[in-house]
Order: C-alpha cells, then structure tokens, then sequence
C-alpha cells in the first residue's frame, strides 16, 4: 500500500522520515521550519487500521489538513471527535450493571486510550519543536486535558470490575460457609440416626412394646412427632444462614 501523497512541498528532512507504504505512527516531525503532524482518527469497535490525519504547519504559522488549507479547524474537530467518543464511553459505564458490561466497556475504551495517549505525546512533541504558536500550545492543552479524561475513565472502570468481582468472589465464599455448616449438621444428625437403622434393618426388630393393641388413632400421633421433629431440625440447620443473611 503506498503512502498518500498530498500537494504540499514537505522539507527533505521530513520526506526522508517517511516511508513510501504509510505515515506511520502518531508523531511530530519538525525540520527547516516546517512542522508534520502525524494524528489518528478515534479508533472504531473491532477496527484493526487506523485512519491516519496529516497536519503541516509551514514556517509562516499557516497550517493545511491532508493538502488542504484552514487545517486549524480540522484539528480542533479532530480532538472534538474524540471527546465526543469519551461521552459515548460514559454512558456505556454508567449503564454497564455486570461485571460483563464493565468489561465489554474496557474492551472497546483501551484503543482509545492508547490512541488519545499518543495523541497527546505527538502533540508535546510539537509544541516542544515550535515554542511560539499560540494555537500550538491550546491544541497541546486540549489533548492533555482529553487524554487525562480518558485515564480517569479508563481507571474508573476498572475499579468498578475489580469490585464487581471481589464482591462476587466474597458473597460466593459466605455461601460456600453457609453450606459448609449445613453439611456438618446434617452430618451429626446421620451419624447419630445411621447406626439405629442399620441395626434395625440387619435384625428386623419387630419388638413388643404394648403400643401394637392401641388403635389407629397412635398413628396420627406418631406422624405428628415426626412431623414436628423433622420441621424443628430443618429450622437448626437454617439457623446459622438466617442469622448470617
């Protein structure tokens, strides 16, 4: 793929940082008074190249855009687009409810990041080239104050998933306790009943007790105790979770 050439008259020094397939990373390139530009477009979701924006500011302080004139403008848009790209990032966070939504957030915000970062490096590296330019030192402002809104964001978000997850992984471990003392009493309660019945199902114990003359009516009591036993034990071994909950 060859580099897009433009109609403007770059200095020898600058067309000799320049190779012939593209403009390369976002950079700032000064020589014989003329100063190159080389500035990315807001990343897009899943887009693996990166449109390049080309800036020159030639030795009188005019400034062209991609071979055209009135490049301040197109520079202030340019940093415009990637404020309005850092709203649209907020209100993903402020919708993102799941420690799913926090992370799809970080996914599509780091391109970002690294891209206004570099920006923001490029734009350093002019204003250290060209001292003078009012405007210069404004855009070097605006993409320092963009980018560290774009830090603020980024770290934000980030804690956000990291509490998501530590409360996840704490509110599993509580569960994993409640479980724990459960299984010990039910645990207790076998071990107390289990030889009884293994007694009685290996003799067949069908002893006398007087009770067997009684009628039906013994029965109902006798299902009743149970009833009330088995109740009174599931409310023991739930009694360490409602307190706990």
């Amino acid at each position: 793929m060859n580099r897009e050439k433009y109609k403007w008259q770059l200095a020898e020094g600058i067309k000799a940082r320049l190779s012939d397939s593209s403009y390369g990373r976002q950079r700032a390139i000064f020589d014989s008074g003329q100063l190159l530009l080389v500035l990315h477009e807001p990343p897009k979701h899943d887009e693996k190249e990166r449109i390049v924006t080309v800036f020159l500011r030639e030795s009188d302080g005019g400034w062209s855009h991609n071979g055209q004139k009135k490049g301040e403008n197109m520079l202030r848009r340019l940093l415009e687009s990637y404020r309005k790209k850092l709203d649209e990032f907020e209100a993903l966070y402020d919708n993102a409810k799941t420690a799913d939504g926090l992370f799809a957030v970080i996914e599509d915000l780091n391109p970002s990041v690294r891209a206004i970062k570099n920006l923001d490096m490029a734009m350093q590296s002019a204003r250290e080239s060209v001292v003078d330019d009012k405007f210069l030192l404004e855009m070097r402002d605006e993409a320092s104050d963009v980018f560290r809104n774009y830090e603020l964001l980024s770290e934000e978000t980030r804690l956000a998933l990291d509490y998501r997850i530590a409360k996840n992984a704490e509110a599993q471990i509580s569960e994993s306790r409640k479980m724990g003392k459960a299984q010990h009493k039910l645990n207790l309660m076998a071990a107390i009943t289990f030889p009884m019945m293994a007694l009685s199902s290996l003799f067949g114990m069908n002893l006398l007790s007087g009770l067997e003359s009684i009628k039906g009516g013994l029965f109902w009591v006798v299902m009743t105790f149970g009833l009330i036993c088995g109740v009174s034990a599931l409310r023991w071994i739930l009694k360490d979770k409602k307190n706990e909950g």
